[in-house]
């Protein structure tokens, strides 16, 4: 929600009433846990405040917001007072009152049904998250599995810069950056890159999930973190994930508050199904769908073994890769299309997510292509369910901050 006036309130209250905004109804800014619902109009008396006129962009995003409410039957108060509850993060709103009859008015907007249609058409057009890109520097470090004669058409620097384009075209609005090296000081200049980027909303990098100290190590991160991934495709043993030392590490993942990126081929997938079967607190991602053989056509076993991964409510997947796992040259959606309905009839578009697997992808589809992609394969979802896919699933999946919401802190 945008504020329609801007400026700072010097008085010593915490939240001010308001009968109405700019736009002709009521209003809200959420801000550090609270609803300021404020008229200049009627200042509290000995309070000061500075407010400036809002821009005109301002003003009309607030009368949109209020038409699609008033289209629902929705006081755009009520929408106001109980959109920051549905950031993962908030646990509650502190509204301010003059009396007791503006409290029990509080508490019925706090309390009003607001349906799930109109929270996807408030925020869903303004959000489409990219779950799984990366970037890589080739002057920084060596990336040996570049190295590879099919690999040559993306062996090359790739920056933030090269995405945004690309990006921004396909109306995307956040990522999530994912490891490429087993590499802590690339997690590092990762989250470095985040904290800088309007784009990036989170990091998933990589620890040494068998060190002692990986707890230690996850603590002593910076923030922007969202997850852990490790290349377990590149694991000889295909019962890795089931180590004891590395059960303890993704125990840390845990306890940190962080989610577990699965990167996995179908025959680890076992090792996958009784891993989050031990770690039921744990919330984990699998990662392109575990490379089915697309190219070939085959779904068995590989359908059989993401219908029992997909049985844990505790993991979600990644609609990703699919283009490298097809024939590069010659592949069309209706080759992607019978291992996209698997994930999605098994996990549900709650708990599925898009991911363009950026630049890698580009061995086969630009990525405005696989956006379009990406867009047929859910066709037949509802408003609600392509919502899921494009935003809400890896917003809760990594508890991702949106800026995209215009929050004001």
């Amino acid at each position: 929600m945008t504020p329609t006036t801007t400026g700072r309130r010097l008085c010593g209250t915490r939240t001010r009433r308001s009968s109405g905004c700019a736009s002709g109804a009521g209003c809200g800014r959420a801000g550090g846990g609270g609803v300021q619902r404020r008229h200049p109009g009627r200042p509290r008396p000995g309070a000061y405040y500075d407010y400036a006129p809002a821009p005109e962009p301002v003003l009309k995003r607030a009368r949109g917001l209020a038409d699609r409410c008033a289209a629902y039957d929705v006081p755009l108060a009520a929408a106001a007072l109980q959109f920051p509850l549905r950031h993962p993060a908030v646990t509650g709103v502190v509204v301010g009152a003059r009396s007791p009859e503006e409290m029990a008015e509080d508490l019925d907007l706090a309390a009003l049904p607001i349906p799930d249609d109109l929270w996807i058409e408030l925020d869903g057009p303004m959000t489409r998250i990219d779950a799984h890109h990366h970037v890589w520097d080739l002057a920084a470090r060596p990336h040996g599995w570049l190295d590879a004669e099919p690999m040559a058409p993306v062996r090359r620097t790739f920056t933030l810069d090269d995405l945004a384009g690309p990006a921004a075209a396909a109306g995307v609005t956040a990522t999530v950056l994912v490891q490429v090296l087993h590499d802590l000081a690339e997690t590092r200049e990762f989250l470095a890159l985040a904290a800088g980027s309007e784009l990036v909303a989170g990091v998933v990098g990589w620890i040494d999930l068998t060190a002692p100290d990986a707890a230690d190590t996850l603590a002593g991160l910076p923030d922007g973190l969202v997850g852990v991934r490790h290349g377990v495709q590149s694991e000889p043993d295909p019962d890795w994930l089931t180590r004891p030392d590395v059960r303890r590490g993704l125990a840390a993942v845990s306890a940190a508050g962080l989610t577990y990126d699965l990167l996995t081929l179908p025959h680890q997938l076992p090792a996958a199904v009784d891993t989050v079967g031990a770690l039921p607190e744990l919330t984990f991602v699998l990662d392109h769908l575990s490379k089915p053989p697309i190219a070939s056509g085959e779904l068995e076993p590989w359908r059989s073994r993401i219908l029992e991964l997909a049985a844990y409510p505790n993991v979600y997947c990644k609609l990703s890769g699919m283009v490298t796992e097809a024939d590069w040259a010659s592949w069309q959606v209706a080759d992607l299309r019978p291992y996209a309905e698997t994930v999605l009839e098994a996990f549900g578009p709650e708990r599925v997510m898009f991911g363009s697997d950026w630049p890698v992808c580009l061995l086969a589809a630009e990525y405005e292509q696989v956006a379009q992609a990406a867009d047929e394969l859910c066709a037949g979802l509802s408003e609600g369910e392509r919502a899921e896919v494009f935003a809400g699933t890896a917003r809760r999946a990594y508890r991702l901050h949106q800026e995209t919401r215009n929050v004001v802190r």
